[in-house]
């Protein structure tokens, strides 16, 4: 009786263990068929847009085109919108313009795509114009006091490159020049520009490579939390140094305002030629940085009978002809830094004496 009741009351769990497993897996399978409808959502679904140029500048027009992933674009209705101001819409518009306001302005550009699976897709873009301008200058290459151009890049010469940027967040001040980021390139790498890069660094030098005609130097400008960029580059050719020749008057000085063309015609008995080597890497043209070569027709002037090796004295003793006035300049340590110039005197005419440039 005893053991019976004890198998009763096993059998009596047994069955109430088994309603409950089948209670819970119902519980569980229902369950299970509620999940399809939730799982329709498809993550990988999105949007991005492209902006050209990237860092626009005050009142630049900005394009920008979308595309997606895992929709199809050209099937959706598209709305973009400026400030929240609706300026375009309707189906597969992914292309769309606008232009920027002023520094310190932003705009704000939205864009939505209805897809009926992933429901309303959109995308947030701030743009806040700043700019950057690039000035350069050779360090060192040598111009007449009275030359006011600008000193060219020759081969081997040392350059200095300044940052001045222009960037101010929407409702605040401006950045100071020395509160910016600054990342330099050379010919699209950051490897010569490494260590002149940082928080501050607005200039950078480097020397002119004897083998490259160009030099391309980009900077990329910032604030220290990224939220403002600037972009900027400048080309910068090699040119070649120059020589001009110039009269030496006894009274009035060198007469800078007329060069000596390819034909110089003397009217005195004599006459002082004055060399003047533009954009050589020297600061003074008679301080021992660049050796002078006078020849006249081919035949070496060892005394120019001037205190400057840059001057050369011709003088006629009577008769009348023709002579070529040949002149060599060279950089004592920057070889590529080497011309030679001529020009033909005339003596014992009495024609008007020929200048040009």
């Amino acid at each position: 009786m005893v053991f019976t009741k004890q198998n009763s009351g096993r059998n009596t769990e047994t069955m109430s263990i088994k309603s409950v497993a089948k209670i819970l897996l119902s519980v569980v399978l229902c369950g299970a068929f509620t999940i399809p409808a939730f799982a329709q959502f498809n993550p990988s679904n999105r949007i991005d847009v492209q902006a050209s140029p990237e860092t626009p500048g005050p009142f630049e027009q900005v394009a920008l085109e979308l595309s997606g992933y895992g929709i199809d674009i050209d099937r959706l209705h598209t709305s973009w919108y400026v400030n929240d101001k609706l300026e375009l819409a309707g189906i597969g518009k992914k292309k769309f313009s606008f232009t920027t306001k002023g520094v310190g302005s932003s705009s704000t550009v939205r864009v939505l795509v209805r897809s009926g699976t992933a429901g309303v897709i959109t995308k947030t873009l701030v743009f806040s114009p700043t700019e950057v301008d690039l000035l350069w200058e050779a360090i060192g290459s040598y111009t007449p006091a009275f030359y006011r151009g600008k000193a060219l890049a020759t081969p081997e010469a040392t350059i200095a490159v300044i940052a001045i940027p222009n960037m101010t967040a929407a409702g605040a001040s401006a950045l100071g020049i020395k509160d910016v980021v600054y990342k330099w390139k050379r010919n699209f790498s950051y490897a010569d520009f490494y260590d002149q890069s940082g928080y501050g660094n607005n200039f950078v030098f480097f020397k002119k490579d004897p083998l490259k005609k160009t030099d391309t130097i980009t900077v990329e400008a910032s604030s220290f939390d990224g939220k403002l960029r600037a972009l900027k580059n400048i080309n910068l050719p090699s040119y070649d140094p120059k020589v001009i020749f110039y009269e030496h008057h006894p009274l009035e000085g060198i007469r800078y305002e007329h060069a000596v063309g390819t034909t110089f015609t003397m009217q005195n008995k004599e006459v002082l030629i004055s060399a003047e080597p533009y954009f050589f890497s020297i600061k003074d043209k008679d301080g021992g940085s660049v050796s002078y070569e006078w020849l006249l027709d081919n035949k070496q002037v060892t005394d120019t009978e001037s205190d400057k090796k840059s001057e050369l004295a011709l003088r006629t003793e009577g008769g009348s002809g023709k002579a070529l006035v040949l002149l060599r300049v060279k950089h004592t340590t920057k070889i590529l830094q080497f011309l030679e110039q001529s020009f033909t005197v005339n003596f014992g005419e009495t024609s008007a004496t020929s200048f040009g440039f």
